[in-house]
């Protein structure tokens, strides 16, 4: 389940596994996620640094399984 979670986070929900431009594709998801959550300009600081502590966990995760 961990690994799971760790994989669907690392690739950026998934869109790291999109054949053309998986870097367009990230930024995309990036932008819908930004305009769908509707936090305060304060918030979004909490919200990046939990999404950067999340980034680290799966980040090692997936270099051991790789």
């Amino acid at each position: 389940m961990l690994r799971k979670l760790a994989y669907i986070l690392g690739t950026g929900l998934g869109s790291g596994y999109v054949p053309w431009a998986p870097g367009t594709a990230g930024s995309c998801s990036a932008l819908i996620i930004f305009y769908l959550i509707p936090l305060a300009d304060s918030y979004w600081l909490i919200f990046t640094a939990i999404l950067f502590v999340a980034g680290l966990w799966s980040s090692t995760r997936i270099e051991r399984d790789l």
